[in-house]
């Protein structure tokens, strides 16, 4: 017997986005100038993109798929992980109420479908997407565990000298 989640699956639709839209948030603080009148603004950029802000407001539920991979930085040369939309310009959202109120997301320039009619994305496609994105991220965590253990082993190694203090002067050692 199917289960109530089973009967609820909504469908989903995917959506093209403009450019930009996946670009991180900005927001802007106001602070007064130390020894002047007046104030500046200052841009703070948030970890959220852009789309997800927009969508959020207008209730709108979306799943922008992300694809995780490990890099190193230009300056540090130490290893970050880094997300880039899995599909580039488009994203998905869950059955809106009104495709009229997706007019309010400046992020969506269009509805992907066929004659005028939302073409649907069935809600397992998405799962397997969800899916994929998981395992990728389980794989750098994976990648970055074992970076972290071999990187302790190396700084516990013994030196032959601190070998060579541990047994008496003389003494035959067989490896």
């Amino acid at each position: 017997m199917p289960s109530k989640n089973h009967l609820k699956r909504r469908n989903w639709y995917a959506v093209a986005l403009r450019p930009g839209a996946t670009n991180k948030a900005r927001t802007y603080r106001k602070e007064p100038c130390k020894n002047e009148r007046g104030y500046r603004f200052i841009t703070v950029l948030e970890q959220e993109a852009e789309i997800e802000r927009q969508c959020f407001r207008e209730g709108v539920k979306l799943y922008l798929p992300m694809m995780a991979k490990e890099a190193r930085g230009r300056r540090s040369k130490a290893w970050e992980v880094r997300e880039a939309p899995m599909i580039p310009g488009f994203a998905f959202i869950e059955e809106p109420t009104s495709f009229m109120m997706l007019d309010k997301v400046d992020a969506i320039s269009s509805v992907l479908g066929v004659n005028g009619t939302p073409c649907r994305v069935p809600s397992h496609e998405i799962e397997t997407l969800k899916t994929e994105e998981a395992a990728a991220r389980a794989e750098i965590e994976r990648k970055i565990a074992e970076r972290a253990q071999k990187a302790n082993l190396v700084k516990n190694r013994l030196s032959r000298k601190d070998i060579a203090a541990s047994y008496a002067q003389g003494t035959e050692v067989r490896a």
